[in-house]
């Protein structure tokens, strides 16, 4: 029995632990369940703990009923569904759970084999000692839903911005959790932490949590949903971006007297609308609605910036705009903004020529009511006064002190040119503030004088219009106010203009400068001094050496301009031109009119200045130019003298024309013949005067036939090389003197040009691309050079090979040594020669008649070689073989030589009659047989022994005269060689013999 009970409690321990390692695999926590709502069947482990026994065993139900606490903590009461069994003990057992649409219904799997007493609930022990062994019962006949939690945490999307700032709370926020069929289930609050308690959900739902309500200063994030896990807590982290503005351009600042620009403004004047400084303060506060009462309550601001305006009049809240101030807030990614509160901003520095705008404030509440993607703050748009004055003086001749009325000036705005016309009245008397003249009376009614050839009638103009400047950049003027002054900051040119009122005098001109606002600037009394006559004479020379010549090429002159009557302190401005003295016409550079300007102020009424240029004279020599001057007066441009006589002697400067000539030479010995070879070269020597050192020249070269005909007549024709193309050359030099010599080299082939060739070298010398001299005549001896180039000739000695005679023996290997001595070659080409042996005839008449020699087989007996002589002269071999056995005695045989140079026939030696290239065909005469000498007999013959019949010994003293023959016949064939006596460098490296 006890072995059956050991049995049953490995079982169910076995049965635990499998359990368990389910519960590990889905990832449930034990105690645990293995599966959720709206799964088919869920299972897991709880404990059961009995309630009442049920009436058999005494207790109030009829049934036996359980106290069940499921994982989640949640508790049931169950029954037992096994009637009859054993109460189990009370501990965890496995359930499995079926879901019937709405929840789970659960059975406890407590049903084991109660092996002793103590396995059974002590209450049922009587009974287990009465009935014994049994099976225990199972728990059911209840349902269950297994139920997780939510929680939230609340955090600032960017703390940096938003921490220590009471505009941004994490407290308040709620969130709404709603289940998959969107009911809600329940709502969230966060503390100040930003957090949250936990809402109970029933397990496996997918639940969504919505932001329904922002903490304060926060804009609601996005919602988020997530799935239900029995007994965790689901904990989701929210991220809240805070409200608040990006720190863009904070001010618009813009001339009070035109409209506001968005894509830039436009100052007044001198003035300028950049370096305006504006303060910027931010309070973490919306409470209140004003700056008074925000300053009344001893608020202090949170940060504060200077910031300056641009020279369009924007202010940014940036670097590049800030003067001083705290850190900028700055958002996540790090750009600047504006955080949620209240931004006060008023000017406290103008620019230069503006008034300072103190009635410019501006309050503005930073995102009171949060809105996503919006711009709260609202760009102002502030209008600034540009300082305005005026001015005063009078007018009076400088001589007699009388006054001067209606003399009209032209002032000039130095900054925007902006001109207007003012006019003394009666009384020589200017004033152009609006309390004399109305500034809206004829505003600027005599600017109609500006556009009238002078002298300007002075009864036309009125002294009582008002003057006003501020013309806008689209051409318009600003409203006149005669509640400033009439000429914005800035400095201002007041030049009198010629009149009928002050013809005789000079005219005054000076400047003013406005720097305050509603100031009258009183000038005094302007004065005019007669006007005496204004005159110049000038002097044209070299500044080099001082005189009045000039080479051809880009050089410096300079004129003397000597001056009278000039006003001390006034600018002027010489204008020199240059023409051509005898067309009187300009000279151009690129069809523009060469000229040179020089200004200068005048220390004293006479004196003189010196105007220098750079005169590209390269196309000039020889010419003479004339310098022309004027003078004008800088204010106003007046012409006040000018001198242009082109005949002038003093203004005229003489262009000495660059000069050259030229030697041709042969390169190779200087001497007037150059050599027809295949590289001959003349050297051109060219002798200049007259050009600018260190300037670059360039000479360049072409050689030209000279061709005279039967009558005389002498033409040209240009020399072309093998491809078509002229025989030029071209040297690049600088002189370091004005006269000296270069040399050109022409190289060519001179190989085809016929025997006694005339060659005339043509030169032209260029300067910046320009011909300034040249060297062409082709009748001029000394740039010629005349070609030599004779004919190639040949002449021929024909002798035996064997011993260098003009006899041959007739042996099937016979052997013509031909030399040929050459002349008028080119060292260091190739040539070949060409030989053929000929038969000559005599008839009975004595006619001689040719015919080639053939061999055996019919061909022409002929030899070839082929070589490159070292010298024009010399000589060369060619050596024919060939059988002569079949040639009769004392024919004659003449060779004849063709010789070769790329491909064409150069020169011919062929001559039947010339002995020098004839040998004679000679037999060898038979040797006679000499006769035996008798033998003596000797005294005591000795007896012979027998020998066979018709045998005989040999004899001794035989006859040694052809042997003797043979070695004199040798000797002479090696002694009779002949050798030429100049030796040849041959193509096959041998010493001009061919095999």
């Amino acid at each position: 029995m006890n072995h059956f009970r050991e049995r049953i409690r490995r079982l169910r321990t076995g049965l635990m632990a499998f359990l368990l390692m389910l519960g590990s695999l889905f990832g449930v926590l034990t105690p645990a369940m293995q599966a959720y709502a709206a799964e088919p069947t869920i299972t897991g482990t709880c404990h059961i703990e009995v309630d009442d026994l049920g009436a058999n065993t005494g207790g109030s139900e009829p049934y036996t009923t359980f106290f069940v606490t499921m994982p989640d903590g949640q508790t049931y009461h169950g029954e037992c569904i096994d009637h009859g069994s054993y109460i189990p003990l009370a501990g965890d057992y496995p359930f499995t759970g079926t879901w019937n649409g709405t929840s789970y219904d659960i059975i406890v799997e407590s049903r084991y084999f109660a092996d002793t007493r103590e396995d059974v609930c002590p209450e049922e022990r009587p009974n287990f000692d009465l009935y014994g062994q049994g099976y225990t019962q199972r728990v059911g006949n209840f349902t269950y839903m297994p139920y997780g939690y939510v929680r939230i945490v609340k955090q600032s999307a960017d703390p940096a911005l938003t921490a220590g700032n009471a505009m941004y709370s994490l407290a308040g926020a709620e969130f709404t959790v709603t289940s998959q069929d969107g009911s809600v289930l329940g709502t969230l609050t966060t503390e100040e932490d930003g957090t949250t308690g936990t809402l109970e959900v029933p397990a496996g739902q997918t639940v969504t949590i919505r932001e329904t309500k922002p903490p304060e200063g926060f804009l609601p994030a996005a919602e988020q949903a997530v799935t239900i896990t029995a007994q965790e807590t689901a904990t989701l982290t929210f991220s809240d971006a805070p409200a608040y503005d990006p720190a863009g351009l904070m001010v618009a600042k813009y001339d009070g007297e035109r409209t506001c620009n968005d894509e830039g403004n436009l100052p007044q004047g001198a003035a300028t609308l950049e370096g305006a400084e504006f303060t910027i303060e931010y309070y973490g506060t919306l409470s209140y609605d004003d700056y008074d009462t925000l300053k009344e309550a001893g608020i202090a601001p949170a940060r504060a910036w200077i910031v300056a305006t641009d020279a369009n009049g924007f202010a940014f809240l940036d670097e590049a705009h800030l003067v001083s101030g705290d850190d900028l807030y700055r958002d996540a990614s790090g750009q600047a903004v504006i955080p949620r509160g209240t931004l006060v901003m008023y000017e406290s520095k103008p620019s230069e020529g503006y008034l300072l705008n103190r009635d410019f404030l501006n309050f503005q509440k930073i995102q009171e009511q949060p809105v996503e993607n919006a711009v709260t703050y609202q760009t102002p748009q502030v209008p600034e006064q540009v300082v305005r004055g005026d001015l005063t003086f009078s007018k009076k001749t400088g001589d007699s002190a009388d006054r001067m009325a209606g003399i009209p000036f032209k002032l000039t705005s130095l900054t925007t040119g902006e001109t207007h016309v003012i006019v003394t009245d009666a009384n020589g008397y200017f004033n152009s503030a609006s309390s004399w003249n109305h500034h809206t009376h004829n505003t600027n009614g005599n600017d109609w004088a500006l556009g009238e050839s002078e002298p300007i009638d002075s009864v036309l103009l009125d002294p009582t219009a008002g003057v006003w400047f501020g013309l806008t950049s689209e051409g318009t003027l600003t409203s006149p106010d005669d509640g400033h002054g009439a000429f914005p900051y800035d400095s201002y040119s007041i030049e009198e203009l010629r009149c009928t009122a002050n013809e005789g005098y000079r005219l005054i001109h000076t400047t003013v400068t406005i720097t305050r606002d509603g100031v009258v600037y009183d000038y005094g009394t302007l004065d005019d001094q007669p006007q005496p006559t204004v005159s110049i004479t000038t002097n044209a020379y070299d500044p080099t050496d001082g005189d009045n010549s000039i080479m051809a090429g880009d050089v410096r002159i300079a004129d003397k301009v000597t001056y009278t009557g000039l006003t001390a302190g006034e600018t002027y401005r010489l204008t020199a031109s240059i023409v051509d003295t005898e067309t009187g016409e300009p000279v151009t550079v690129d069809d523009k009119p060469v000229t040179a300007t020089h200004e200068f102020t005048a220390q004293t009424a006479d004196g003189y200045e010196i105007v220098e240029t750079t005169l590209p004279a390269t196309g000039l020599g020889g010419r003479t130019i004339t310098v022309f001057e004027e003078l004008h007066r800088v204010s106003d441009g007046t012409l006040m003298a000018e001198h242009k006589d082109k005949d002038d002697v003093d203004q005229q400067l003489r262009v000495i024309a660059p000069q050259i000539g030229t030697t041709a030479t042969d390169g190779t010995d200087g001497d007037k013949t150059v050599t027809a070879d295949i590289e001959a070269t003349i050297v051109d020597t060219v002798e200049y005067a007259n050009l600018i050192p260190g300037e670059e020249y360039t000479l360049t070269g072409a050689l030209y036939v000279k061709h005279v005909d039967e009558e005389g007549n002498v033409t040209e024709e240009a020399l072309l090389d093998a491809d078509g193309n002229p025989v030029s050359a071209e040297t690049t030099f600088a002189p370091e003197s004005p006269d000296g010599s270069m040399e050109v080299r022409f190289t060519f082939d001179a190989t085809t040009l016929p025997d006694g060739t005339e060659l005339v070298a043509f030169e032209i010398l260029t300067h910046d691309g320009v011909e300034v001299a040249a060297h062409a005549d082709i009748s001029d001896e000394g740039q010629t050079v005349m070609v030599e180039n004779p004919k190639p000739a040949i002449g021929t000695t024909a002798t035996d090979g064997a011993d260098g005679d003009k006899t041959v023996t007739a042996d099937a290997e016979a052997t013509i040594v031909d030399t040929v001595e050459y002349a008028n070659l080119i060292p260091g080409e190739e040539y070949t020669l060409t030989g053929a042996l000929y038969v000559k005839h005599v008839d009975d008449d004595g006619s001689i008649t040719e015919k080639p020699l053939l061999d055996a087989d019919g061909n022409p007996v002929s030899a070839k070689t082929t070589f490159t002589p070292e010298n024009a002269s010399g000589c060369v071999e060619v050596t024919f073989t060939f059988d002569a056995s079949a040639i009769a005695d004392g024919t004659e045989l003449v060779a004849f030589e063709t010789l070769f140079h790329n491909g064409e026939v150069i020169a011919v030696h062929a001559d039947i009659t010339d002995e020098g290239q004839t040998v004679t065909v000679e037999h060898p005469e038979e040797p006679e047989t000499p006769d035996t000498p008798e033998q003596p007999e000797p005294e005591q013959p000795t007896p012979e022994p027998d020998k066979p019949q018709g045998s005989t010994y040999g004899k001794t003293g035989v006859s040694t005269m052809p042997i003797v023959a043979g070695i004199v016949l040798l000797i002479v064939a090696a002694g009779g060689t002949t050798f030429c006596a100049h030796r040849l460098h041959r193509k096959d490296g041998s010493d001009g013999h061919d095999e």
